[in-house]
């Protein structure tokens, strides 16, 4: 509250209303409370900022841990593509830009595969690891026929001097709202 985050997302957010009145009218909502824990958990977020300060302190040492926890490690956003299903509920994520894998934990994932009969070719998540795995964090985006190649070109258009695909996840950490609005192509066979 004191960063004003929710009115500064709402704002940012409405610069893409012809995106936004397209979705489903919770979906807005949902993104400003990702928007905000991402800024928080982020690399250099703001909870290393306020983790000093008094009313911080005055909470339980287990949430004072969990503070900590994430501050040391960041969440971040991530187009991944599913490599491995070990477990119900649990997949071997493959981030497309570093190639990094990791094992991630969600519900969401099934049910959404289930909702729409196939496993897309994206996924663009909000994660955060809780100690044995990633987790997901509110929206979990689909995207049935985008490539890394798609979202890299999308990133160009927005960053021109951008050079290498492996700049890309930087650079959505700095603003993931374009890209959260990509959804709205999230059914968008592959062509």
């Amino acid at each position: 509250a004191k960063e004003n985050l929710e009115d500064k997302f709402r704002r940012q957010i409405s610069m893409y209303k012809h995106v936004v009145s397209r979705m489903d009218k919770s979906w807005s909502n949902y993104l400003v409370s990702q928007l905000v824990a991402h800024k928080l958990f982020k690399k250099n977020g703001l909870a290393a900022k306020y983790l000093t300060h008094p009313t911080i302190q005055a909470r339980s040492e287990a949430e004072l841990y969990y503070l900590e926890f994430q501050i040391k490690n960041p969440w971040r956003f991530s187009y991944c593509r599913i490599i491995e299903k070990p477990a119900p509920d649990f997949y071997v994520m493959q981030d497309v830009f570093s190639q990094e894998k990791f094992l991630l934990y969600s519900q969401g994932i099934g049910l959404i595969m289930k909702k729409i009969g196939m496993e897309p070719a994206l996924w663009f998540m909000l994660t955060g690891f809780n100690g044995e795995c990633y987790q997901t964090y509110s929206t979990i985006e689909y995207l049935k026929g985008f490539q890394s190649f798609d979202i890299y070109f999308f990133a160009k258009k927005l960053k021109p001097d951008l050079l290498f695909e492996t700049d890309v996840p930087e650079f959505i950490e700095s603003n993931p709202i374009p890209f959260l609005m990509l959804w709205i192509g999230g059914e968008i066979p592959v062509t």
